[in-house]
């Protein structure tokens, strides 16, 4: 081995030679202890008999044995083909397998899968061999313990709790009685399937009758006694799929409800709802699996569990509830999954974009703000009226004292006129003008900037739908995981190893996990319709948003190029100095002050013009008498002089200047030149407030952004701590307050992992609105364009020459 003495003298008591010997010697043994720990394995031959052909055994054996083959290295199963057997559902054939099962000595463990099988072979007081049932219907009617305690047998309740079903039926429809579908060929082989059917009715509070089923579905239909007006329909697993869905689509057509036993896989097939999940085999099979690890390897019987835990989750098939009328109170389906749509939930799926989109079309208040803008277009019009051609004309009629008449002419008469003025120049009706289209610019761009506004709320009311439907789907999988650990409860209390109180705590938590749910959806409705006043639809219609990731096209984030200025702090800064610089010159709100001031400056231009800067008019005039009578209507003529006609007209060019107004127009001078300065410091104020409200956003999105990878690694471990948790509490080796504890961390891991994608989302809309400018607004080609600029300013300020503001 490479330690020993030298020359081969033996060492003395204590020395490093006999040290080595005993060291060498326990790691010799240790590892030969390993080896054998490692690779001792039980292989275990299995025989299998089955009720009868059909498609759902198959699964469940197919199950069964993948749980078997995933349960280590000690314990191997083999399912020889020749060693499973087929029965044709009746008690000869079964208890005939089981015979030669039992006295096959090639089989080491029979495995009775089939409701017939397994509750006939629980009845034998003798076993030769293992026996597991894994598909008892009732413990209590059966005699059978909780706890196993006879030798080489292990049984698993496979019926769950009936009673439950039906009252969890009564959630969604009233009835006064209930036909209970039990396959015909197990009700006559087993008349234990009867009273336990009766036993759940009595439990419930519903008179039940049993309805027997061949292997078609009209068989059922046939027999449906009149006075039934509800059927629970039992595990029916002779029955093809396609004559499970018949008889769903039959109790349709009679506007009768239905709660299956399968569940998730029953109301899918057509039945109004059920409980527990397609997932329901894998635990059942797991369950087996482990009982039957634990016959072979000699487990004490008391060990081996009697049930399995089964969902509480219920599903709900909103079609057929339409089609039969169905309408439940709306705190249940806060607690189900609904397959299909619920009536006033259907809507087309709606983006971002097109949120946005449709806002920009039928929001009230911006529509009410372009109807201002269009309103105060007039008013350009209007100052650009008093330099263009002013025509009047007239019409008249006149009556004169007769001793007036040679002077003034007939003593009745009637005209018509026209006056045409036109303004050549008048430098405050110029400078008005001017004036008024700059202010006109700048209530475009704060009409600009009310659309931005818009816009923003648009995208965070949308984000908000998205965060509370986020929140209701993992506090529905938190009522769901407290509904599975309270049927765990449950069954810890059936075999003796749980007491009530942990069932008490579950409740409780069930209770706290409905009422968080309720808040929640309540929130999300509002949500709703904050969402949908934007969009000026009705407030309770549907809104269907699509999730909305931070690597969506749409997005400034989706090429990742922004990713990487918000992960250096370096190019952080960059960043931030460069979107200000893009803020300046975008802000809607910027421009209009710059409107506003070259209005400003062109009034007080105006003013200081108007001192020496005459106005100049041109004017004309014809007058037209059609009506003469009295006197003076026949005028003598006088020599010398031309007697006039009746036409009349007069052209004539004046200029004016004002020179003393009462200080008027140096008051006026005086305000526009304080308006002036007030605009100008008014500027710099937005300027800084734009950057202050874009710097804090890009600080609170880089926060968020960083929050995204960790709050997800969070998620991620407090999900694997609860799925270790739960197994240890399924085992009996941890306190139900760790696994509490455990499972909201997890909780609240997931609804931080997701509030941290939406909060970042909601900074990056606030980012973009600073900035005068929203990503999913603009074409591919612009946001290029964008990241160009950024590369070149990056580049700029690496070398010390950024671009000037």
């Amino acid at each position: 081995m490479g330690i020993g003495n030298k020359k081969g003298h033996a060492p003395a008591r204590g020395s490093g030679g006999s040290v080595a010997k005993v060291i060498v010697a326990w790691s010799v043994a240790m590892v030969t202890l390993w080896s054998s720990t490692v690779w001792a394995q039980t292989v275990a031959k299995v025989g299998v008999l089955l009720d009868g052909k059909s498609a759902s055994s198959d699964a469940v054996n197919a199950a069964i044995r993948k749980a078997a083959g995933e349960l280590g290295a000690q314990f191997s199963a083999e399912f020889p083909p020749d060693k499973t057997k087929e029965c044709d559902y009746t008690v000869a054939c079964v208890n005939k397998a089981l015979d030669e099962l039992l006295a096959d000595h090639a089989v080491d463990v029979v495995i009775a899968q089939g409701v017939l099988a397994s509750n006939l072979a629980v009845q034998r007081t003798e076993l030769a061999k293992p026996l597991l049932a894994p598909f008892v219907v009732d413990l209590e009617l059966q005699q059978l313990p909780k706890q196993i305690v006879r030798k080489n047998l292990s049984y698993v309740v496979w019926s769950p709790d009936w009673a439950r079903d039906l009252k969890a039926f009564q959630k969604f429809a009233k009835f006064t009685k209930l036909g209970v579908v039990v396959d015909k060929l197990l009700l006559d082989a087993l008349p234990l399937l009867q009273k336990s059917v009766e036993k759940a009715g009595t439990t419930a509070g519903v008179p039940v009758v049993v309805v027997p089923i061949a292997d078609t579905a009209q068989s059922a239909l046939d027999v449906l006694p009149k006075d039934v007006d509800a059927l629970y329909i039992t595990a029916l697993r002779r029955i093809s799929e396609d004559e499970l869905k018949k008889l769903a689509q039959g109790l349709r057509d009679k506007r009768l409800p239905s709660f299956s036993f399968a569940g998730e896989a029953g109301v899918k097939l057509g039945f109004l709802a059920g409980m527990g999940a397609n997932d329901d085999v894998v635990q059942l099979a797991r369950r087996t699996a482990l009982n039957l690890r634990g016959l072979v390897l000699g487990d004490p019987p008391d060990t081996l569990l009697t049930a399995f835990q089964q969902s509480e989750q219920l599903y709900f098939n909103a079609e057929v509830a339409r089609a039969i009328g169905v309408v439940p109170e709306s705190a249940v389906l806060l607690d189900v999954t609904t397959v299909g749509t619920l009536a006033g939930q259907t809507g087309r799926s709606l983006t971002l974009a097109d949120a946005v989109k449709e806002a920009m079309k039928a929001n009230l208040d911006l529509a009410a703000s372009k109807e201002g803008l269009l309103s105060t277009a007039e008013q350009v019009n209007q100052a650009r009226s008093a330099l263009l051609p002013q025509l009047g004309v007239g019409v008249g009629a006149r009556w004169i004292d007769e001793d007036r008449t040679l002077l003034y002419g007939a003593e009745r008469s009637a005209s018509w006129s026209a006056q045409l003025r036109q303004t050549i120049y008048d430098e405050r009706s110029w400078g008005s003008f001017t004036t008024e289209k700059h202010l006109q610019r700048a209530r475009e761009r704060n009409q600009d900037a009310f659309r931005l506004d818009v816009v923003l709320s648009v995208a965070l009311a949308y984000l908000d739908l998205l965060r509370t439907q986020t929140a209701i789907n993992v506090q529905k999988q938190d009522l769901a995981l407290s509904r599975s650990n309270l049927e765990l409860a449950r069954v810890r209390e059936k075999v003796g190893v749980g007491g009530r109180e942990e069932v008490y705590r579950w409740e409780a938590q069930v209770a706290n996990a409905q009422n968080r749910l309720l808040a929640t959806v309540a929130i999300s409705r509002a949500a709703r319709v904050e969402l949908n006043t934007l969009l000026n639809r009705p407030s309770e219609q549907a809104v269907v948003p699509k999730e909305l990731a931070i690597d969506d096209s749409s997005l400034l984030t989706s090429g990742k190029k922004l990713n990487r200025y918000l992960e250096d702090p370096n190019l952080f800064a960059v960043l931030s100095d460069f979107m200000t610089q893009e803020s300046h010159r975008l802000a809607p709100e910027l421009a209009s002050v710059d409107a506003s001031l070259a209005a400003a400056t062109r009034s007080v231009t105006a003013e200081k013009r108007s001192y020496v800067l005459p106005t100049f008019v041109a004017t004309a005039g014809i007058e037209q008498r059609f009506y003469e009578a009295g006197a003076g209507s026949d005028p003598q003529p006088i020599a010398g002089i031309e007697t006039p006609d009746s036409l009349d007209w007069q052209v004539g060019v004046s200029a004016s200047l004002p020179l003393l107004e009462g200080g008027g127009h140096n008051a006026e001078l005086r305000r526009v030149e304080r308006q002036r300065g007030q605009l100008t410091l008014q500027r710099k104020s937005i300027a800084r407030d734009i950057e202050r409200r874009l710097r804090v956003s890009l600080y609170q999105a880089n926060a968020t952004f960083g929050a995204i990878a960790l709050t997800r690694a969070a998620a991620t471990a407090a999900g694997q701590n609860l799925d270790l948790v739960t197994d240890k509490y399924r085992e009996g080796t941890a306190p139900i307050i760790q696994l509490i504890d455990a499972q909201n961390q997890s909780v609240v891991a997931e609804l931080d992992a997701a509030n941290a994608v939406f909060e970042f989302l909601a900074q990056l809309m606030r980012v973009e609105r600073s900035m005068g400018r929203f990503s999913f607004l603009v074409n591919p080609d612009q946001t290029s364009d964008f990241f160009r600029r950024l590369e070149d300013y990056s580049r700029r300020a690496a070398q010390g020459t950024r671009a000037p503001r």
